[in-house]
């Protein structure tokens, strides 16, 4: 008998093998601020809220012919987790479904995939991809709101730039993130008028998006001017907003182009009036 145990081990070793490779298994990957290609924004657009879908790839290991997969979405790793799409796929090493759902900017979505007939709630734990994070990128209008809204928290920590009076603005401050970084106010004299820097280094109130660069004004002694520099937005977001194009009146935005360019996405200059708007409806 003993001649034959070495076949048997091989037996047993490819059996065992055999069946780790049957073993169906889902995967899932969520993409990221992610700006799509000309071609793909012929048919995958932006939301209401200016904001674009969710790529989620999924990979599915099943001898099926026909895979059927539930997407799941919720705003935390532990739920609760709400049905987003329901699909009948070709088997195939992998595909593309897309979250156009309604979102909301400065929002990380958690997504988890079910494989088969079941839903979440019943489903077996190998029938359950992997919980991946993603996030629609937003587009340059929908950018440079949110970015506006919210570095504008940081104007009300300062005393010489609010003040009314453009002698009165003069001099220098500084104040620092609720979370991370500096946010420095210096304006000088300069010919007729002044010119004013306003700086942000590693600047965060929120930890989920931070600011580095300068937004330089250069007026009359009525607030009236040009402005230059150029502020970067990391985190969640990541980009670059120049105000080269921008002429202000009494302090304001008067007329121009912010010159608006996202990782991954091509500059756009948009109008100045989007310094008017507080939220994309």
């Amino acid at each position: 008998m003993k001649k034959f145990l070495p076949l048997c081990i091989f037996i047993l070793f490819f059996t065992q093998t055999a069946c780790i490779f049957a073993q169906e298994k889902i995967s899932l990957k969520a993409s990221q601020e992610l700006y799509y290609s000309d071609y793909e924004e012929a048919v995958i657009t932006p939301s209401d809220k200016s904001i674009y879908p969710v790529r989620l790839t999924v990979t599915v290991e099943s001898n099926d012919k026909t895979l059927y997969v539930k997407i799941y979405r919720a705003t935390g790793a532990t739920g609760s987790f709400e049905l987003i799409i329901d699909s009948m796929q070709p088997n195939s090493e992998y595909f593309d479904l897309y979250d156009s759902t309604p979102m909301q900017p400065g929002i990380k979505y958690y997504y988890i995939a079910v494989f088969g007939k079941t839903d979440l709630n019943s489903a077996a734990p190998s029938q359950k991809s992997n919980i991946s994070i993603g996030w629609g990128a937003l587009t340059h209008e929908a950018f440079y709101v949110y970015f506006n809204t919210t570095i504008k928290k940081s104007y009300p920590k300062m005393t010489l730039m609010n003040n009314p009076s453009a002698l009165k603005k003069l001099g220098s401050e500084e104040t620092k993130g609720d979370k991370s970084g500096k946010f420095l106010y210096n304006a000088k004299v300069k010919g007729m008028g002044g010119i004013a820097t306003m700086t942000y280094q590693n600047y965060s109130d929120d930890n989920i998006v931070f600011f580095n660069g300068d937004m330089i004004t250069q007026a009359d002694m009525f607030s009236s001017g040009t402005m230059s520099g150029q502020i970067k937005m990391s985190g969640m977001y990541n980009g670059t907003i120049y105000f080269e194009n921008i002429t202000i009146k009494e302090s304001q935005a008067h007329s121009g182009t912010y010159g608006i360019k996202p990782a991954n996405s091509i500059r756009k200059e948009i109008d100045y009036t989007w310094n008017f708007v507080d939220k994309i409806e």
